[in-house]
């Protein structure tokens, strides 16, 4: 027996025409997502490049990479960068570097590897095997570099020459006694050139730390007579902190600047 069901559940054929219509709607919407899908990518790419553009020609870098490794600095100094170093190497760090290298002499002849850190200002480490150097490393910040740092990273290094090595120790008053002071005290002593930032570890008021321009070289002069001290007194770095304590009243101030007046006459 046939099943009849009421006239308003019936299902409804469309008729040709709208089948047509309909058949097109679906073919347009899915060209239309495919050509949206096709334009997003198209974009994307070209905003990749337009960026990659702009960022060559607004920061320009400087290539160390193109150097022969190792480099040699004044045909004396090896130095090898590595591959992050080369990436974050600057032109004023790379100079730095070679400048402050050459009151070195200790180094001469040793390859340096010279990498990048991101936690501290720097790093120096030396990797030895059976009693021997194998590797010299010194890890630095590029931004914001200075060559107090430089010069404290390379003062590591020569501690280790001198701790390490039996033949050719320095000897006397200039054999660098390992830790941080007197890494700095013989950084400050070694060249002006590492006193355009105050030590880190050098204990001293706060006076000084603020107004180093001022007090940079009569601090550099008590580092070489505590260097000078040390052959006689054994306590030379508590010598030199209580010296520095009283430094800030032994130095003489730059007189203060008047207050610009105006010729105008007062009414």
């Amino acid at each position: 027996m046939e099943q009849r069901f009421p006239r308003r559940f019936a299902r409804l054929k469309p008729s040709l025409p709208l089948r047509s219509l309909w058949s097109l709607c679906s073919l347009g919407q899915i060209s239309l997502v495919f050509l949206c899908v096709l334009c997003v990518s198209v974009a994307k790419r070209f905003f990749v490049l337009f960026l990659l553009a702009h960022y060559r020609m607004g920061v320009p870098r400087f290539k160390i990479a193109n150097f022969p490794q190792p480099w040699h600095v004044s045909g004396r100094m090896p130095l090898r960068f590595t591959p992050l170093m080369q990436k974050k190497l600057t032109r004023r760090a790379c100079g730095m570097i070679q400048r402050s290298l050459l009151h070195f002499p200790e180094l001469r002849g040793r390859e340096i590897t010279v990498g990048y850190t991101r936690v501290h200002l720097g790093s120096a480490f030396v990797a030895h095997r059976a009693g021997r150097i194998s590797q010299l490393v010194i890890r630095l910040k590029t931004r914001k570099l200075t060559y107090q740092t430089i010069g404290h990273e390379l003062t590591h290094l020569v501690q280790a020459l001198a701790r390490f090595e039996n033949g050719n120790r320095p000897a006397g008053r200039w054999r660098i006694p390992s830790g941080e002071k007197p890494c700095d005290i013989w950084t400050l002593a070694r060249a002006p050139l590492f006193c355009d930032d105050p030590p880190s570890y050098v204990r001293m008021p706060r006076r000084l730390r603020e107004r180093w321009r001022d007090y940079a070289a009569p601090v550099r002069a008590l580092c070489v007579a505590a260097i000078e001290k040390r052959q006689t007194h054994r306590r030379y770095i508590r010598w030199l902190e209580a010296e520095l304590r009283r430094l800030p009243g032994c130095v003489p101030q730059p007189p203060a600047r008047e207050q610009l007046r105006l010729p105008f006459d007062a009414r």
